[in-house]
């Protein structure tokens, strides 16, 4: 006998609201942070955990947040931490991921390549650089947070 499935109805969609609500479009995106001449996109999530005046471009809950970022050669972003754990997912380029106990002290350092994957650990001291002789885009996915939270 054949398993019977739910009578569930779902809505349906149109593509003008696929367009609307959940598709990002490179070309459109607008700089959101502009630190060290590296730029963050926010794609998915309700709020960037350091800037609560940024939303994501698509804002439906999906338990995690994932942000696109540039940088040109010798840029990146300085050393923070989170009470969250973080992926970063280079696309291209090469990027020095380094990390230690506090702000100012480099403990350990390491070379990730286009289609590595790191995951930094909550409460962290970690920053990254492009050390790559060319424009580098990388994402960075993020378990959920609050704004500001135990974040520098």
């Amino acid at each position: 006998m054949a398993a019977m499935l739910p009578e569930t109805t779902y809505p349906k969609r149109t593509a003008e609201e696929i367009e609307k609500n959940w598709i990002v479009r490179h070309k459109e995106l607008s700089n959101q942070e502009n630190s060290q001449n590296s730029q963050s996109y926010l794609l998915i999530g309700d709020t960037s955990g350091n800037h609560p005046e940024y939303e994501g471009i698509i804002k439906d809950s999906h338990n995690f947040q994932i942000v696109k970022v540039h940088a040109f050669p010798g840029t990146g972003m300085k050393p923070q931490v989170h009470d969250y754990v973080a992926a970063l997912f280079p696309m291209s380029g090469k990027w020095r991921i380094y990390w230690g106990t506090d702000q100012e002290t480099i403990e350990g350092e390491m070379v990730i390549e286009e289609w590595d994957l790191i995951s930094i650990p909550s409460d962290l001291w970690y920053g990254y650089e492009n050390v790559g002789t060319e424009e580098g885009w990388m994402f960075v996915i993020q378990e959920p947070h609050g704004i500001g939270e135990n974040q520098t």
